[in-house]
């Protein structure tokens, strides 16, 4: 076994030939076989041979043509050492044949048990061809070996997971007969085996599979055990991959230097299976002791972080009810506060409202008394008149001339009376309408142009402070079915507006008002000439308490009191648009009827 597994070791194509053959002579002269008929067995390859110099000392233990650690070839130096005493112990001889780069062939011999001489019929069937049996054509060894041992380990991985195995060892030994003395023992004791021929091989394995522990020769071909074992610790600590490395290397400096790679045992060849076994399971105890003890810690630290979130959430829980506890507190207030906030805009709104009747009640009163007064006066002369004609008739001293003149007087004290009363009666009515107008909260009909000259006139005291011009388009077919108060109330604040902003220092201006019908509504549109009202004011007009006049007295509410009326009691839209220095636009769209 050991000729022919070192033949296929060496040959990587061509041939191997395994002849055998009787002969009369020994090759060599052993004490009681002469005479004796010996049978001469030879092993020819086509490999690399043997060179000459290192033929001497092929057959010494530990010996090899290549002694470096990694050879290429791998071994352990010992096969042919072994294969000679077993040929000398029975009283057989061995020798070699090689040429370097042409093969080699071993002879050795051994003797014919007495009346067990092989007859010529037996030799030819031996050796159909001239005495030689062709047992091996080399073709692609490295590979082929390779396959069969990746497919040999599926199918023990197979097995191995259908029996219920729970350990894999992985085996990395060049030698065959190593590998399946080493996997027929595990195996044995319910381990799961895989196997590599080389470091290479278990590299490639761990890529996808990690074993519990790895048996590792250390004399391989191209990459030794101390190259392997220090290739894993690269990424595999001594507790998670347990290695042994199993060698023939018996010297204290090669224990040293494998513990130094990172192996964690290293045990000596030939060894007992029972140790074998005892040292795998120690190394797989202490393996599962440290994973327990991670895994403990690993709970421990779970736990602790558990206890922390719990302690951590159990806070929040109380800083939350804590805080909404607050929230509710705060928004009892707020909602208070919102309340008195509401209750005092509407005071203040109504204030507004009664302010600005206020101002029309005076100055209604202040138009009322110049006709009035002059009502008086002329009244007055008509009575201070009569009494001077009663006095010339009671004298009988009245004359046709004075008498016509009295007559002509007392008609033009009347015409001026009449007159100024007229005009006073009138401006009583036009305040009369809209004080109704704009203190009446019920829905009826009514004509926009005859409101629209009702306002005007009521606000005529107001309007003499710049004079501007009112030009109202209006049709006088043109009927709301609406709040006629708010309306008024409306248009009063938008004058009051212009006249407070956009007329500011000027004693002219205008202001035109159009409505325009479409369909189900009305356009009312407000425009004056004044200043106008700045872009970043815009935004900002429709706000309550928003003026720029509050050093003047303006609260603020006018525009707002108008944005709700239009919004919330008209069911309206409100738009405002302004170019500094050409005034200001105000586009109110109305419902035809609620």
């Amino acid at each position: 076994m050991n000729l022919i597994g070192n033949a296929i070791k060496f040959t990587h194509a061509g041939e191997i030939i395994i002849s055998a053959a009787v002969i009369g002579t020994p090759l060599s002269t052993v004490e009681g076989d002469r005479g004796k008929g010996l049978i001469q067995i030879s092993i020819t390859d086509s490999g690399i041979g043997i060179p000459k110099e290192k033929q001497a000392r092929i057959f010494e233990s530990f010996e090899q043509a290549d002694g470096s650690t990694a050879r290429e070839y791998g071994g352990t130096g010992l096969g042919l050492s072994v294969t000679q005493k077993l040929v000398e112990l029975h009283q057989g001889t061995i020798v070699l044949e090689s040429s370097e780069g042409q093969g080699s062939t071993f002879h050795f011999t051994l003797p014919v048990i007495e009346g067990k001489v092989l007859e010529d019929q037996d030799q030819a069937s031996v050796s159909r061809t001239g005495g030689q049996l062709h047992l091996l054509e080399v073709t692609q060894a490295n590979e082929d070996d390779a396959e069969l041992k990746n497919q040999e380990n599926r199918n023990q991985e197979r097995k191995i997971q259908e029996s219920g195995a729970q350990k894999t060892v992985l085996v990395v030994d060049d030698e065959p007969v190593n590998v399946q003395l080493l996997k027929n023992q595990l195996s044995m004791q319910n381990y799961e085996v895989l196997t590599a021929s080389n470091g290479f091989q278990a590299l490639e394995i761990l890529k996808s599979r990690l074993p519990d522990l790895i048996l590792l020769d250390l004399m391989m071909p191209r990459m030794s055990g101390y190259e392997v074992c220090q290739k894993l610790r690269e990424n595999f600590d001594m507790n998670t991959l347990p290695i042994i490395m199993l060698t023939a290397k018996n010297q204290v400096e090669d224990m040293i230097e494998g513990f130094g790679a990172g192996a964690n045992d290293y045990m000596v060849k030939p060894f007992h299976k029972d140790e074998l076994l005892a040292r795998v399971q120690t190394h797989l105890k202490i393996k599962e002791a440290i994973q327990a003890i991670k895994e403990a810690e690993r709970l421990q630290v779970e736990i602790k972080e558990r206890q922390k979130r719990a302690e951590a959430q159990e806070q929040h829980k109380k800083e939350f009810e804590h805080k909404n506890l607050q929230l509710e507190l705060a928004n009892v207030e707020l909602e208070a506060t919102l309340n008195q906030l509401q209750n005092t805009q509407e005071m203040l709104i109504e204030s507004e409202k009664m302010a600005s009747l206020g101002n029309l009640v005076a100055g209604v009163a202040h138009e009322v008394n110049t006709p009035l007064g002059i009502g008086i006066t002329g009244a007055s002369h008509g009575l201070e008149l009569l009494r001077t004609l009663k006095k010339q008739h009671e004298a009988s001293k009245m004359s046709q001339k004075s008498f016509e003149e009295y007559l002509k007087q007392g008609e033009e004290v009347g015409v001026l009376v009449v007159s100024t009363l007229l005009k006073a009666g009138k401006q009583i009515q036009s305040f009369k309408q809209v004080a109704v107008d704009q203190t009446n909260y019920d829905q009826l009909k009514f004509n926009l142009k005859k409101s629209l000259e009702d306002i005007f006139n009521s606000l005529h005291y107001m309007l003499k402070k710049c004079n501007p011009e009112i030009i109202i388009r209006c049709d006088e077919s043109i009927e709301l079915d609406s709040y006629p108060g708010a309306f008024s109330q409306i248009i009063t604040n938008f004058v009051a507006n212009s006249l407070l902003h956009g007329f500011e220092g000027r004693d002219t201006g205008t202001i035109t008002i159009e409505i325009i019908p479409e369909e189900e509504e009305v356009v009312v549109k407000y425009s004056d000439d004044g200043v106008g009202i700045p872009k970043e004011n815009l935004k900002k007009i429709f706000d309550p308490f928003f003026t720029t006049k509050r050093a003047m007295g303006g609260t603020g509410l006018g525009m707002h009191i108008v944005f709700n009326l239009v919004h919330h009691q008209l069911g309206g839209t409100l738009d405002c648009e302004s170019t500094t220095g050409k005034g200001a636009t105000f586009t109110v769209r109305l419902p035809m009827s609620l």
